[in-house]
């Protein structure tokens, strides 16, 4: 009986054994250690594994303006465009420069286009339409269903006059603006007060060719070469995110810093290089003009050369710094039957990547907000649009596509 109550009351317990061997405890020690780094170090301090990772979501704006004198805007009555002749373009038929930088470029008729005839509905959206060419064609009413022609017609509208292929002439540099705002539950904002960063592809560095630009429009463009990020300098000394001490101010604007790793995921918005385009600008205050800092007008001409500043408003990039970056050129890039991307026209997205996690510093309550440009050209090889407009003298039996 008592043997029995033994084994029903009967627990399991451990028994340890002491190793008392050096080179057995060395490696014991030395993996716990390992996996402490590997938990505490990486994941958690470095990773930052232990913290919540939700979506960013937001929107953004993105507005164009012509070239104009000193950056200023062209919303202002003594504002002027500052186009090029068409005479200095080698894509224009009236290119009256050397004929060698005419070698593989198609020559068109050419017009100008301001910020209104780019984008005629004025939108200001996450996406527009850049033109890099705009034909036009005059179309006429055909015929209406009737007894006569048994109900039935060939061609609702007929094509009276056609202009051909017309270049926009100047669009790279032409600039867009982009601004946009973030949320994430308690964290929220937008981005003019923060300092932006770009992603470019190191093939775009001194003064050798970029390979991508010779790829056809329907490939991919992948960077062999490795990427660096660049901070996003200010045009003048009004941009929130400068510091407000005006010595620092002065040595921030003089010195570049040293850009953060961005990792975060983030939301996305484009532009469509093509045939259209999107709205309204803010003025910058004009190169070398008042408020002049940090090298003065040949810093701000610099910028404005460079293709990318920042604003108080926003970010200013031009068309043919967005173009760089994708690694696509408008007169040597081709699709497969060899026809220029400023002709056929493609599609490049911005992703906008906002980021508030850094190793080390986030888990000591280091959360400050950043973001950086990714620009990417998507293999597609035509993209344009149509619009229809009725003007009071064609009435409806009149359009113009």
């Amino acid at each position: 009986m008592l043997g029995s109550a033994d084994e029903v009351l009967a627990y399991q317990t451990l028994k340890v054994v002491k190793i008392k061997d050096y080179r057995l405890g060395s490696l014991y020690y030395l993996f716990i250690f390992l996996i402490l780094c590997w938990v505490v170090g990486y994941q958690i301090l470095y990773c930052n594994d232990h913290f919540e990772k939700l979506d960013v979501v937001g929107t953004a704006r993105m507005t164009i303006q012509q070239p104009t004198v000193d950056s200023c805007n062209p919303q202002h009555p003594d504002c002027k465009s500052d186009f090029r002749s068409l005479t200095e373009l080698s894509y224009c038929r009236e290119f009256a420069g050397n004929k060698s930088a005419t070698q593989g470029v198609q020559q068109r008729e050419c017009l100008f286009a301001d910020k209104h005839t780019m984008n005629p509905t004025g939108l200001a959206r996450e996406s527009m339409l850049v033109p890099t060419r705009i034909d036009t064609s005059i179309q006429s009413k055909g015929c209406m269903p009737a007894p006569d022609n048994h109900y039935s017609c060939d061609n609702e509208w007929n094509i009276k006059t056609h202009s051909g292929v017309v270049y926009v002439a100047d669009i790279e540099r032409s600039t867009l603006m982009i601004a946009h705002s973030y949320g994430r539950r308690e964290i929220q904002g937008d981005s003019p007060p923060l300092q932006g960063t770009l992603q470019e592809c190191s093939s775009t560095l001194g003064s050798k060719k970029d390979p991508r630009v010779e790829l056809p429009l329907s490939q991919k463009r992948s960077c062999s070469q490795g990427y660096f990020s660049r901070e996003i300098e200010c045009l003048n000394d009004k941009c929130p995110f400068l510091p407000a001490d005006p010595e620092t101010k002065d040595a921030f604007l003089q010195f570049e810093r040293r850009s953060a790793s961005l990792r975060s995921a983030s939301r996305r918005h484009g532009v469509t290089v093509g045939d259209r385009l999107a709205p309204d600008f803010a003025d910058v205050g004009g190169v070398g003009g008042r408020g002049d800092v940090a090298g003065g007008g040949h810093h701000r001409a610099a910028l404005v050369e460079d293709g990318i500043y920042a604003i108080p408003e926003g970010d200013i990039i031009s068309i043919a710094k967005l173009l760089q970056v994708a690694g696509v050129d408008l007169d040597r890039s081709l699709d497969a039957d060899g026809k220029p991307l400023r002709q056929t026209g493609t599609i490049i997205d911005i992703d906008v990547v906002y980021n508030n996690l850094y190793p080390f510093a986030s888990t000591f309550g280091d959360q400050h907000v950043e973001y950086q440009y990714n620009i990417h050209q998507l293999p597609v090889a035509e993209y344009k649009s149509e619009s229809i407009s009725y003007s009071p003298e064609q009435n409806e039996t009149m359009r113009t596509v």
